[in-house]
């Protein structure tokens, strides 16, 4: 569900959105954009650093200032750049995603507002699959702690098949199991007896 909306909502940013949109690595730099963006800045500005946009700012530390945890989701006016030469003031939206920042410019607060609606619905969805995925992650932990394998070199008796208890003395003779009371003890299988067709045949043979 939350990748079939992700994936509806960034296709609409891309193709559809009538409003800026812009994709910032954690230095401020644009690493994505919009049709919209492309348009109405008028100039190549993938691989420009965000704060070149603005009127409002000469350097990163105003930009990133906005990005706080205390700004996010907020409606700041910032002045733009605009392709006719003309500056113009859009009210933004910062959000820090953890690897990338997003923001929004737009000259109606009204569809800013529906925007922000609608990521706030997408991260709380995500959450709770982040919640959940965790809670899987622990019970898959759980279940893996209890499953008990026998692994290396086991010490056979040649002759009558028994398992060697490891670094007990081999001369003792209770220091040596029977495999299925050896294999039982260390692991979670159990076994049950019958008499295979060869053996069946020199036990019991048929007069």
């Amino acid at each position: 569900m939350a990748n079939n909306v992700d994936a509806a909502l960034m296709e609409y940013l891309r193709l559809h959105a009538s409003f800026l949109y812009f994709l910032l690595d954690k230095e401020n730099t644009i690493v994505g954009t919009n049709q919209f963006t492309s348009k109405t800045i008028g100039r190549q500005i993938i691989g420009a650093t965000f704060q070149s946009v603005f009127v409002d700012f000469c350097d990163a530390g105003g930009i990133s200032g906005f990005f706080s945890q205390e700004k996010s989701g907020g409606f700041f006016p910032l002045t733009v750049k605009m392709a006719d030469g003309l500056p113009r003031t859009f009210y933004f939206m910062f959000f820090d995603l953890g690897d990338v920042r997003v923001a929004f410019g737009d000259q109606n607060h009204d569809e800013l507002e529906n925007l922000h609606k609608q990521f706030l619905a997408l991260n709380s969805e995500l959450g709770n699959l982040t919640r959940e995925l965790q809670k899987k992650n622990i019970e898959l932990e759980s279940a893996l702690r209890k499953v008990r394998t026998l692994e290396g070199i086991l010490p056979l008796c040649a002759n009558c098949k028994k398992i060697r208890i490891e670094g007990a003395d081999p001369r003792d003779q209770s220091s040596w199991l029977r495999m299925e009371n050896y294999i039982e003890g260390k692991t979670d299988a159990q076994f049950s007896h019958g008499v295979c067709p060869e053996c069946l045949e020199k036990l019991y043979p048929m007069p």
